[in-house]
């Protein structure tokens, strides 16, 4: 039995994402964190899109000036709470840089990710595609 394909996408206010930008609690409560996640994030939803990241790839120069350049801030909750996420390419930026889709699902749920991600990627051109020279 394969889960079905989303024919629609609603877009929602994530609960998730205030907790984790707020700060990650203290380390003993994870386990009672990642058991209450699937009740606030989920409860309407199947499937999170998100970036993968806050802003667009910085030049190397950049990058290096600003350890917080290349932050983590849209990925690390999935791996804090234990979820199962996968990120696909989903265009360029202004400047031919690759970004990424963000595709996070419910605990235990990797099936899920992994059959959304195939498909978008069949779906569109992205990963057929070559970053700017």
């Amino acid at each position: 039995m394969q889960p079905s394909t989303p024919t629609r996408l609603v877009p929602v206010a994530c609960p998730l994402l205030a907790v984790v930008s707020s700060g990650l609690k203290d380390i003993t409560n994870i386990e009672a964190d990642r058991k209450s996640i699937a009740e606030l994030a989920f409860r309407d939803v199947d499937i999170l899109l998100l970036p993968t990241t806050t802003a667009t790839t910085p030049a190397i120069q950049d990058a290096g000036a600003n350890p917080q350049a290349l932050s983590a801030e849209n990925t690390a909750f999935a791996n804090y709470y234990g979820l199962p996420a996968v990120s696909v390419p989903c265009g360029f930026d202004s400047n031919g840089v690759p970004i990424g889709l963000q595709i996070v699902a419910k605990p235990w749920d990797e099936e899920a990710a992994l059959i959304l991600a195939d498909r978008y990627q069949g779906a569109t051109e992205w990963t057929r595609m070559q970053p700017i020279k």
